[in-house]
């Protein structure tokens, strides 16, 4: 190795990886209590004058900072803010080692509330770390600017993944869309310095210790020369034992002494994370820039539990919803808001579970850590709806639905206008024949009447200006004259079917079409065609044929475990088998003013039922579709696919990734993940005439590429990688540790295809989230005052 002495700046943390090691709360507690043990230690160091003083802590993890000062006393407070104030404890502006599912908004409001509480003690917050994720989205990148940290530290854990850029301890500048730069620096594994025997748990680290650490840092260093490594200094992260969410270790400050004294082409110094920032920025201030996503590798482990991440996105959008609905919080109850943010942010956590959850499924441990992470979506989801209720109960909701005619309230919460779809529920015996009239014109809107659990659905359609509220009347229809006289035609006989009407080919048992679209299928031969009638365009192709579903399972030949160990960055094996729905039934719903409907029911291997509905909209260039799985148990490795694929060639693929639109395969760093992506609303072709939006509720992860086992290609900002077939990854089981094996029971996940005339990528997602969150409507007193039950 090069004889120019080497400084490693040691970044002393406990890397919370909640539900890992131990279940949920008790990690949270343990941190919590981590911290207030350090702080009496690192108090006893100054009165003492051992080397506990010159410890270096950071907290990884804002959350655990905010549960302790929450149940620390004054004098604790006090004496945590005065650590900080004199360097002991740094703070990283990570509120948690966060999946993409991450709530963008939600977590830029908490760092900003952190990095004003820190102001008030006299720190500013500078400094980020992110430990174990492969990835950090553009949003997250995004929160940390706005909030003026300006130095991000990622210690990535390669299992299953890869550094960004090629290379382990490689800085560089991540640059957005406004032209503002945060520096990044990828530094190795968060226990790296554990690893290279920098640990110790002796008073007096012996000879034998300090040589043998002496010559692991250095075959580190001699090997990262020898792949073009020219610093003379590197990040390392350590904890105070080898394992995730450790405890702190006041030692390890003795250890750098000691290793200080007995070699001198070392440097150990212990730093927070923001004293590495002010100690490397200068000599970092020529590293190369980059733009792009931070794409994350772990992305495909939310794809375990399909069903509570369903549920986590409702509560998502509920929580936004409220905020458009109440934007002065004037109704909304502040303890259910952060009630709701809260269990969010858990849920969005990318530990899953037990580290044994694949190994040993049986254990009650792993069952137990599994509920409690689900608990997470539920309860945010529990208290999104009681604010949404209280909000709209303050907005007029009369909460009674008993009557046969009434008033509804609908309102747009949004800045996008345009024709909007209009749902609301009447707790009553089924309507001979519905009116519905916007009250302030007298018009009466096309309206349909639905089957639903708590009585009868009704939806209309109308138009809507940004931010738009309207009132409809709902009654029976009078009785007009008796329907007998003279000749008329006739095409439905005495068995009611209509089979020889001029539009039987549409009435959905051979297919669906509106203005803009139609969609053909036969049993037997599947979705055989999705014409564009806008762009008189096929969009439909056979190598991925749209909304038809796709099963793949790898069999475990070994163990659970140690097949799936062996995947390496491939999310199948080399035997894996796949299958395509086949269609064996439709079954024609409904035809109405608003939409028609039908059922397709395939049959798929690893389910009992798959079946996918097609709900095609009259008055809106759109087509909803509901893929209902009921899934079996199985051991082997599965996934679960659901093609979006159009054939636009000439079109450009874009998602959304934390409210920050992004070109798959193009605008990435380079040697990031190609293979599959979170996205926050879908999928966007973008070009020509018209762009096609493809909006995933409710299973957020997309894959691209090949159905089929194959070398794993990284980034290299290739347009030909953005013409990738695209789908809906609805669900897998592929990890071998924390994440679920069982996939198995009865769930439906919601996507639609739709046209869109907006240009700009953005428009057309802020369309999609929009499409999302809906109209909201609800039951009101006559607009009189009458409370007439």
């Amino acid at each position: 190795m090069s004889s120019s002495p080497v400084t490693v700046y040691l970044v002393h943390h406990s890397h919370t990886d909640i539900g890992y090691t131990d279940f949920q709360e008790s990690a949270l507690f343990n941190q919590t209590e981590y911290l207030r043990w350090l702080i009496r230690r690192i108090q006893q160091g100054y009165a003492d004058g051992t080397p506990a003083r010159h410890t270096r802590w950071t907290c990884e993890t804002f959350c655990m900072v905010e549960r302790f000062l929450a149940s620390a006393s004054p004098q604790e407070q006090e004496d945590f803010f005065d650590l900080v104030r004199r360097g002991n404890i740094g703070v990283s502006a990570s509120y948690l080692n966060f999946t993409d599912l991450a709530d963008i908004p939600a977590l830029d409001r908490r760092t900003a509330e952190m990095v004003r509480l820190f102001r008030q003690h006299g720190h500013t917050v500078t400094a980020a770390m992110n430990a174990d994720v492969n990835g950090v989205s553009m949003g997250m990148r995004d929160v940390l600017l706005h909030n003026g940290v300006r130095f991000l530290m990622t210690n990535i854990n390669i299992h299953h993944g890869l550094f960004p850029l090629h290379r382990r301890l490689q800085p560089f500048f991540w640059e957005n869309d406004a032209g503002e730069r945060l520096l990044v620096y990828c530094a190795d594994h968060y226990h790296i310095g554990n690893l290279l025997g920098l640990e110790t748990h002796q008073a007096e680290p012996d000879e034998a210790s300090l040589v043998q650490a002496e010559q692991k840092i250095s075959a580190y260093i001699a090997d990262a020369r020898a792949h073009g490594f020219t610093d003379d200094f590197i990040p390392m992260g350590i904890s105070g034992a080898l394992r995730d969410n450790g405890p702190p270790n006041v030692l390890l400050a003795g250890m750098a002494e000691a290793m200080n004294r007995r070699f001198e082409h070392l440097r150990i110094v212990p730093v927070t994370i923001e004293q590495l920032y002010e100690a490397v920025r200068d000599k970092l201030a020529d590293a190369p820039m980059y733009r792009g996503d931070f794409t994350d590798w772990w992305a495909n482990g939310i794809g375990s539990a399909p069903y509570a991440t369903r549920h986590y996105r409702d509560a998502q959008r509920r929580c936004r919803l409220n905020r458009l609905l109440d934007p002065g919080g004037r109704y909304a109850d502040p303890q259910l808001t952060r009630k709701t943010e809260d269990n969010l942010f858990l849920y969005a956590e990318h530990t899953f579970g037990f580290n044994c959850s694949v190994g040993e499924p049986y254990r009650a441990c792993v069952y137990d850590s599994q509920l409690r992470k689900y608990s997470y979506a539920s309860q945010a989801s529990e208290a999104a709806n009681l604010n949404y209720k209280r909000i709209t109960y303050a907005l007029g909701d009369r909460l009674l639905y008993h009557q046969r005619s009434g008033f509804v309230k609908a309102v747009n919460p949004t800045r996008q206008g345009g024709t909007k779809i209009v749902s609301f529920v009447a707790e009553t015996a089924p309507y001979a024949d519905l009116v519905v009239t916007d009250t302030a014109t007298g018009k009466q809107v096309p309206r349909q009447q639905y089957p639903h659990p708590k009585g009868l659905q009704i939806f209309i359609t109308d138009d809507f200006a940004p931010g738009e509220s309207k009132i409809y009347a709902y009654a029976e229809r009078s009785a007009g004259p008796a329907d007998g006289a003279g000749y008329r035609f006739e095409y439905a006989g005495g068995e009611r079917s209509a089979d020889a009407a001029p539009d039987a080919a549409a009435c959905g048992l051979y297919g669906l079409e509106n203005d803009w679209l139609r969609i053909s299928y036969q049993v037997g031969q599947g979705i055989s065609s999705v014409w564009s009638k806008a762009d008189q365009a096929e969009l439909l192709t056979p190598r991925a044929p749209l909304f038809t579903p796709v099963y793949e399972v790898t069999p475990v030949r070994t163990d659970a475990r140690t097949d799936r160990l062996t995947l390496g960055r491939n999310i199948r094996g080399a035997d894996a088998q796949r299958f395509y729905g086949v269609l064996r039934r439709v079954v024609p719903v409904c035809s109405g003013e608003v939409f028609q409907e039908a059922e397709l029911y395939f049959n798929l291997p690893g389910t009992e039922q798959a079946c996918v509905v097609l709900r095609m909209y009259r008055g809106i260039p759109r087509v909803d579709c509901v893929l209902r799985l009921a899934k079996k148990l199985c051991g082997d490795i599965e996934s679960v696919f659901l093609p979006l694929t159009l054939d636009l060639p000439a079109h450009t693929v874009c998602l959304d990734k934390g409210g920050v639109p992004m070109r798959p395969g193009i605008d990435q760093l380079p040697g990031t993940c190609m293979e599959f992506y979170i996205a926050d609303n879908g999928v966007v072709y973008q070009g020509g005439p018209h762009s096609y939006l493809l909006s995933v509720q409710d299973a957020p992860l997309v894959y691209m590429g090949p159905l089929c086992h194959h070398p794993i290609r990284l980034c290299s900002g290739d347009p030909a990688d953005n013409k990738r077939d695209v789908y809906s990854w609805v669900m897998n089981n592929m990890w071998e540790t924390n994440f679920v094996l069982d996939l198995s029971g009865y769930g439906e996940f919601r996507y639609s295809l739709s046209l869109c005339d907006a240009a700009a990528p953005a428009e057309c997602f802020a369309q999609m989230e929009a499409d999302h969150l809906g109209c909201p409507a609800f039951g009101i007193l006559d607009p009189a005052g009458n409370d007439d039950y």
